[in-house]
């Protein structure tokens, strides 16, 4: 595809005979210029486009350590963004081996983890998946992050009575620790 333009649209210095980089009305072209004339011919020209989301991140994620997460950060443009992921305060995220992974994909990933290996700097936390080109730059919403950790506990109950009323279910009255406590998730 080629394109022929007057020089004086053009900005920058272009007194050399070798192939420029221009921006041109949303173009980056590759030019072949001819000192001598007023046009010069763009070749190979395409579009630029700023990064956009194919997926963005939702706004929050709860897990729990014996599943892990994955957070998925898909972007378009042209050429193609860089994508990376920063923290609230806008500090790039580095992987933390065995804990937090950063795919090729753009996804980040939260690897299960035993209660002692849980960091608050990492599961509990705000991050945002952020992309850049050459025309522009563009963040995620803020994301948010924690781990639930999931604690197995055994004891011993002790029975105090059994009771049945005709046609009902039994009642069974067990006693537990004073410090036992029950959660459900809603």
């Amino acid at each position: 595809m080629s394109k022929r333009i007057r020089v004086s649209q053009l900005k920058g210095n272009l007194l050399d005979n070798s192939p420029v980089k221009v921006f041109c009305r949303g173009i980056l072209p590759f030019v072949k210029k001819n000192l001598n004339a007023q046009f010069i011919t763009i070749h190979n020209y395409f579009p630029i486009r700023g990064p956009s989301f194919e997926y963005e991140p939702p706004s929050r994620v709860d897990f729990d350590n014996s599943t892990g997460a994955v957070i998925r950060c898909s972007v378009k443009g042209q050429p193609t963004p860089d994508l990376w992921w920063e923290t609230k305060n806008g500090s790039i995220v580095r992987e933390v081996p065995g804990l937090q992974h950063l795919r090729p994909d753009g996804s980040m990933v939260f690897a299960p983890f035993t209660p002692m290996q849980y960091r608050r700097e990492v599961h509990d936390a705000i991050y945002r998946c952020v992309a850049a080109n050459v025309a522009g730059k563009i963040g995620s919403r803020e994301v948010r992050v924690r781990a639930a950790l999931r604690r197995v506990i055994f004891f011993r109950a002790a029975i105090l009575s059994v009771s049945k009323v005709v046609l009902q279910a039994p009642t069974i009255k067990i006693a537990l620790p004073n410090d036992f406590m029950i959660a459900e998730r809603s």
